[in-house]
């Protein structure tokens, strides 16, 4: 049996389905703010970061100042978000908007902050914290001060940057890293190192395998106010270093960075030497000698006879060398992904004859994904290889032998099987500890290689507008041999 329907039934019939299609298409669909980020005469503020709190989206400002974000559909709500736009040496500015599918427009004309009270930190603190709002004193170092005046290691590039901040020499070789000090001493054979953190993870292997071009920001705490978050490890205040990330780029846009080095290194000082000697000379001012061979004391042990023969030892044991650096930097900022990944080529010849100098070579990956509206992951690592020729400092080393070696020896005559360099000083009994520098820095190498390997990772769970979980994981490895 056919039935047979009405033609008007049918096309109220269809004219339904399509408004249900319509209503859930606009259920699903995204929300986008955008607008542009100003200072108070008008002018863009490229490079500003607009965020929405609790929730991984955001921005950041390209040049003319315009920014937008994408809300996924499925984090659209109609409900209220805080919008912030921040600005280093400007204050930070929010907004509070109702989030709805379709576009919307929200500018933000920012005001000078020029005491940077409101530039945020994370150390010493449990979250994000304005500096205003801290009961401590944090030093903060922004890339634009690393950038002015680069230097060999991340540690170093701060010097000068903290009030407050001593560096301590502790090795004048190429690849040493000096110690740190943010108080003053605490404990005689104690240890006085502040604790290191780079990108969440505390390490005890020092900063000198980090490049300084990797480096974004780097947050001081000089007294024991940290030590209420990091224990008693801090008590000797905390440095706290952050490698750059993908998440200050422009959506969609890709930064390569490319630095190049060159150099000369060279002491600025010469080691004085004395040119006269105690012992008996003839007429023509050659030594005088007993039945054993061994030169004759003057009986005023005065040291007024100067050397016939006078050789400039430093010069042949200090020489001129050269320096490099080459880096390389690939960054970009894709919808919910943005990476940073980066490779550093450093050699270092340095100053003493002989040694093989310092070669390092650093990479580093940092990405972060957002799985979900309310889960990021973010993902940290390293590894960095070195090579530094090394050699006896003391008793032993090329600087104790000069100051024992008489200026009119050739050191760099061959030995009689005509190996270069002498090994046997002449007449060396009557001089206690001398011995060729050149002839031990030629023949005793002793290099140092050194791999590290550290690595981070951390999930973040935003459950909700007043609950939020975290968890994260860090590794720091180091082997050397010799």
């Amino acid at each position: 049996m056919r039935v047979s329907l009405p033609r008007q039934l049918l096309v109220c019939s269809a004219v339904a389905a399509f408004g249900v299609f319509t209503a859930g298409a606009l259920a699903a669909q995204q929300a986008v703010i955008s607008g542009r980020v100003t200072s108070e005469r008008g002018d863009p503020l490229a490079g500003a970061n607009v965020t929405v709190a609790s929730s991984s989206f955001g921005a950041v400002a390209a040049d003319n100042g315009t920014y937008s974000i994408t809300i996924a559909a499925s984090a659209v709500r109609n409900q209220q978000v805080v919008v912030t736009a921040r600005f280093i040496g400007y204050r930070p500015l929010s907004r509070t908007i109702t989030v709805r599918a379709g576009a919307q427009d929200l500018n933000f004309q920012m005001e000078r902050d020029p005491f940077r009270l409101e530039e945020v930190i994370v150390t010493g603190t449990a979250e994000a914290t304005s500096l205003r709002k801290t009961t401590f004193t944090v030093g903060r170092v922004t890339e634009e001060q690393l950038a002015e005046v680069p230097g060999a290691s991340a540690l170093v590039a701060i010097q000068g940057k903290v009030a407050g901040v001593r560096m301590v020499p502790t090795s004048s070789q190429p690849g040493g890293e000096p110690a740190l000090r943010l108080r003053g001493a605490t404990s005689i054979g104690g240890r006085q190192d502040p604790l290191y953190i780079v990108d969440g993870v505390i390490t005890t292997f020092g900063l000198a395998d980090i490049a300084p071009e990797d480096v974004e920001r780097v947050e001081v705490i000089k007294g024991a106010a940290a030590s209420s978050l990091y224990g008693s490890n801090a008590a000797n205040g905390v440095v706290q270093i952050f490698t750059k990330r993908g998440t200050s780029l422009p959506d969609g846009g890709l930064k390569v960075t490319s630095r190049l080095e060159v150099g000369s290194n060279n002491m600025p000082k010469k080691m004085e030497f004395s040119k006269s000697h105690a012992w008996q000379v003839d007429a023509s001012g050659d030594f005088l000698l007993n039945a054993t061979g061994a030169r004759i004391i003057e009986v005023d042990q005065i040291a007024d006879n100067p050397f016939n023969t006078y050789r400039n030892h430093w010069d042949e044991v200090v020489t001129g060398g050269a320096y490099a650096t080459q880096y390389v930097a690939i960054g970009q900022r894709r919808g919910p992904t943005n990476f940073n990944a980066s490779v550093q080529n450093t050699r270092n010849e340095g100053v003493i004859f002989g040694l093989g100098g310092y070669t390092r070579q650093n990479y580093r990956l940092n990405l972060d994904q957002r799985l979900r509206p309310n889960v990021d992951a973010s993902w940290s690592a390293f590894f960095g290889k070195s090579t530094n020729g090394r050699t006896e400092e003391g008793p032993g080393g090329p600087f104790f032998g000069l100051m024992f070696l008489q200026p009119d020896v050739d050191i760099t005559a061959a030995n009689p099987d005509g190996t270069p360099y002498i090994a046997e000083i002449p007449l060396s009994g009557d001089v206690a500890n001398d011995f060729n520098p050149l002839y031990e820095l030629h023949n005793r190498k002793i290099n140092q290689n050194r791999n590290r390997f550290s690595g981070s990772s951390r999930v973040q769970w935003r459950m909700n507008n007043w609950l939020s979980t975290e968890g994260s994981f860090g590794y720091d490895q180091e082997g050397q041999n010799w």
